[in-house]
């Protein structure tokens, strides 16, 4: 005989069934990144988790449902729930320009082109206008003459008319050939610019009152200047010494130079902050002259030049390779090239989008064109149009989440953080509270006023944008 089956109809009973299952969790399973738009689903997701946790920890602790309770909920969740939405309605909003740019740009574009075939025509038509006159002029000429030339032969008679004819065909053949390479000129001049623009500047209507360009990124006119220390051996790794030493250099030999900051390197190197670029090879010669003679064999001095503009083109084909997106690109904007075709750009890297079948690239842009690129918007590609905005990369650890260095050279690489709370991330470790010790350690060294209870890695910290700010301020954008 068989083992009893509840009720004898092949199902579990109802007491081996959970009556409360976590629905919230089941929820959160069930959802798909993709289902969002740009950038929302993994907040829509973190959000709902970061809920669950505290549901379950409050289920845990026995608490009812009251004030203390009821606000914690909304400091902590409900009130972060707010970005998401603003977010989301940003980038509906984004996308509703686009298509109404779009539609613009549709609708003059055909205009446009009539215009300018209508003016070509036109240019035609006077230029045979002057040539029939000619022709005209030339045939009573010859009627005036025939009854001189009657004895001439019927024959002679045609190969002059037809020596004639040949004349006026050449001349009116020379001023069409005349007539299109104006055109072609006239095209070549215009040719960064859009269909509707030239729509708009044969309307006489100016082109800011209908296509809003993206406002750019303000530069300082005097940009801060940094001076890095690196060691070249073990025997001079540590940090505190070397800043202490630098220091005394500087505050004994010049105590008036601007020092804003100094930073710690990867393997005990100092980074120097400065008003300008000229104090900070100032200080870097005062320091090579006042200290010891062995200082340039134990260190390494660089003054980094000031960072190259980037940009990153979205969703583009995963089977295109590098070598034919630079052909693709040279061959549809003639304005990425010079005179000689020596490209304004280069491609840096690939980075996976969303999108399994796409990726994304980043390009380095010379920085005088880099005004004239980003206002386009986006570049044209085989039979589409890549859209593109800024690439700002900020460096930061994934081990300690400090910033200006990556995992590969952190000096704690063997006691990683959590993300979340920032703590020593060992063996069974949980996260007790949400905090960012970045915004923890500006507000006690700068006395900032950040909050502090998000991610190491969330992307709205003022400490993250901070250094965003940072590395647009150190990049040169060609004014």
């Amino acid at each position: 005989m068989g083992r009893k089956k509840g009720k004898g109809d092949g199902t579990e009973s109802p007491q081996s069934i959970d009556k409360y299952a976590n629905e919230l969790q089941i929820l959160i399973d069930n959802l798909d990144p993709e289902d969002y738009v740009e950038g929302i689903g993994p907040l829509v997701i973190d959000w709902f988790k970061d809920l669950e946790v505290f549901s379950s920890e409050t289920i845990k602790a026995g608490l009812t449902y009251g004030k203390p309770l009821r606000n914690a909920l909304v400091e902590n969740h409900y009130r972060t729930l707010l970005p998401i939405f603003e977010y989301a309605c940003s980038k509906i909003r984004e996308r509703d320009s686009e298509i109404y740019d779009l539609k613009n740009l549709v609708s003059d574009a055909a205009p446009a082109l009539l215009k300018a075939k209508i003016w070509s025509l036109e240019r035609e038509n006077e230029a045979l206008k002057a040539k029939l006159e000619i022709y005209n002029d030339i045939s009573s000429t010859v009627r005036e003459i025939t009854p001189v030339l009657e004895e001439l032969k019927e024959n002679n008679i045609k190969d002059l008319l037809r020596a004639e004819r040949e004349l006026v065909c050449k001349d009116i053949n020379s001023t069409i050939e005349k007539s299109n390479l104006g055109i072609l000129e006239e095209v070549k001049s215009s040719s960064s610019k859009s269909y509707a623009q030239i729509a708009l500047q044969s309307r006489g209507i100016s082109q800011n009152s209908s296509i809003p360009i993206r406002p750019l990124p303000t530069s300082s006119q005097d940009p801060e200047g940094v001076l890095l220390i690196k060691p070249k051996n073990d025997r001079v790794k540590d940090f505190d010494t070397n800043k202490k030493l630098f220091m005394n250099l500087i505050s004994s030999n010049n105590p008036n130079a601007r020092v804003r900051g100094i930073n710690k390197l990867y393997g005990g190197g100092v980074k120097i902050i400065t008003g300008s670029t000229d104090e900070a090879g100032a200080i870097k010669d005062l320091i090579l002259e006042k200290g010891a003679a062995d200082l340039d064999q134990n260190f390494e001095f660089v003054l980094p030049g000031r960072r190259v503009p980037q940009i990153i083109l979205y969703n583009v084909d995963k089977g295109v390779d590098e070598e034919s997106l630079k052909k693709g690109l040279l061959s549809k904007n003639i304005t990425l090239a010079d005179a000689e075709n020596k490209p304004h750009f280069k491609i840096d890297f690939k980075i996976p989008a969303r999108d399994p079948k796409c990726n994304h690239w980043v390009l380095s842009i010379n920085p005088k064109k880099y005004s004239d690129f980003i206002g386009k918007g986006g570049f044209y590609f085989e039979f589409t149009k890549l859209r593109l905005s800024e690439f700002i990369s900020v460096k930061q650890c994934k081990v300690c989440f400090g910033f200006g260095h990556t995992s590969k050279n952190c000096d704690h690489a063997e006691n990683p953080r959590c993300e979340k709370c920032g703590e020593a991330k060992k063996e069974g470790h949980k996260c007790r509270t949400v905090k960012c010790v970045n915004c923890i350690e500006s507000n006690e060294r700068f006395r900032t006023d950040f909050r502090t209870n998000h991610s190491c890695l969330d992307r709205r910290c003022r400490s993250y944008q901070k250094q965003k700010e940072l590395v647009i301020k150190r990049t040169n954008y060609g004014y």
